[in-house]
C-alpha cells in the first residue's frame, strides 16, 4: 500500500526518490495496468488511457527538469517528442521484436502516429480541438477522449467505452508495440539508476 498523502516512511526508497525516479515508477505501475486491462479484455479505452499515462510519465522521466530533480511542467504533448528523439539499438529493436535497427527505424513512423494519437486522446487536448482550438486526421472537431463522454452540439454523447477506437493508429499490434518500447525504455532507465521494484 502506498504512503500516506505527503508522506512516507522513514528510510524508505519511496523518500529516496528524484522527479525522474517517480516519475519512472508510476510509468511502470501505469503500464503494468495496461497489461491487466489487455490481459482482460477490458474496453479499449481503459488500456488506451493507461499506455497514454505510462508514455506520459515516461516522457517526462526524460525532461530536463526532472533530470535537474524539478517537477517537469504539465504538458500532454511528451511522449511523440520523447519517441522523435529516441535512439535504439540493435538489441533494443530486438526486445521490441524487430530483426534490426533498421527494421525498428521503417516501423518508427507508425509508432510515432500511434503515440501522436493517444496524446490526443488526453481530455483537455479532445475538449480544445472540440472547440476548435485544435485539430488531429480523425477527430477535428470532435472530442474523442479515453476518460470522458463527448458530443457534437445537438446530438446524443458517445461514451469512450462504446467507442471502438478502431482507428489505424490504435490498432492492437501497433499499441502492443509501443507498449513494448516504454516497458523496455523504463526497465532500462530504472536499472541505471538502480531503483529497485516496488
Amino acid at each position: 500500500m502506498g504512503a500516506e498523502l505527503g508522506q512516507c516512511s522513514a528510510g524508505s526508497a519511496a523518500c529516496r526518490l528524484n522527479w525522474s525516479e517517480a516519475f519512472l515508477r508510476q510509468a511502470r505501475s501505469d503500464l503494468c495496468v495496461y497489461r491487466l486491462l489487455q490481459e482482460r479484455g477490458s474496453d479499449k479505452c481503459h488500456s488506451i488511457h493507461y499506455l497514454q499515462m505510462s508514455g506520459e510519465k515516461l516522457a517526462k522521466s526524460e525532461t530536463d527538469e526532472a533530470k535537474r530533480n524539478m517537477q517537469p511542467g504539465l504538458t500532454h504533448y511528451g511522449l511523440s517528442k520523447w519517441l522523435r528523439a529516441l535512439s535504439v539499438s540493435n538489441a533494443d529493436s530486438r526486445t521490441l521484436g524487430y530483426k534490426s535497427r533498421i527494421d525498428y527505424r521503417s516501423a518508427h513512423a507508425s509508432l510515432l502516429a500511434s503515440a501522436a494519437a493517444i496524446e490526443q486522446l488526453a481530455p483537455k487536448i479532445a475538449n480544445d480541438r472540440s472547440k476548435g482550438l485544435g485539430s488531429f486526421m480523425h477527430w477535428n472537431g470532435v472530442g474523442v477522449n479515453a476518460e470522458y463522454p463527448w458530443g457534437r452540439v445537438g446530438d446524443p454523447p458517445i461514451a469512450p467505452t462504446d467507442y471502438a477506437f478502431g482507428e489505424p493508429e490504435l490498432d492492437d499490434l501497433r499499441l502492443l508495440r509501443l507498449a513494448m518500447l516504454i516497458d523496455a525504455r523504463i526497465a532500462q532507465k530504472l536499472d541505471s539508476l538502480r531503483v529497485l521494484p516496488s
